[in-house]
């Protein structure tokens, strides 16, 4: 029948791939590969080689080689080999990630470096009162915190860290928390 012979037809094609595939062999009748995970072709098609496919939005490279952004970077490009790019000093964003969302470090932490997959807790000793804090202030001379992680001048107590207060609290001249 007709239908048929137009079945097999379209099926003995070589015909051109569609958008996010591709065929190793243009000329071959077998069947289009999808591109690797995190990769496509954009609105192109007829794509030949793997490296056709480039990296979508939170990945970078083309055909195998493409790979999820690290932590502390991003990419908000798709269909690209472009590299990711890394947060600001002072903020952080999780692995993968395909806009510009890197996240402000909050009280108590900070990233000296841009690039950080994760904000690191003040020092002992020190404080970082605000948000996309990039290196934490010194309490007082003669002053300490009894952790890591201070938000507050206010939890620098004084003499060394020996006594245990609750988080956001500081021990007085006593030695009583406050």
């Amino acid at each position: 029948s007709e239908t048929c012979s137009l079945c097999n037809a379209e099926i003995n094609s070589v015909a051109a791939c569609q958008a996010g595939k591709y065929k190793d062999k243009p000329t071959s009748t077998m069947p289009c590969n999808d591109c690797p995970v995190g990769s496509g072709t954009g609105l192109v098609t007829g794509s030949i080689t793997e490296t056709d496919c480039k990296a979508d939005a939170g990945y970078t490279g083309e055909g195998a080689d493409v790979t999820a952004c690290e932590a502390g970077k991003y990419k908000n490009v798709a269909v690209s080999n472009a590299a990711c790019d890394e947060c600001e000093k002072g903020s952080s964003t999780l692995r993968g990630a395909a806009t510009v969302n890197c996240v402000q470090c909050t009280p108590g932490k900070y990233a000296t470096e841009s690039g950080k997959s994760d904000c690191d807790n003040c020092a002992l000793g020190k404080y970082a009162t605000q948000s996309g804090t990039t290196d934490c202030t010194e309490c007082p001379q003669g002053r300490s915190t009894v952790g890591v992680g201070s938000v507050s001048k206010s939890n620098c107590s004084i003499g060394t860290p020996y006594v245990a207060c609750a988080v956001n609290q500081a021990a007085d001249d006593k030695g009583e928390c406050v």
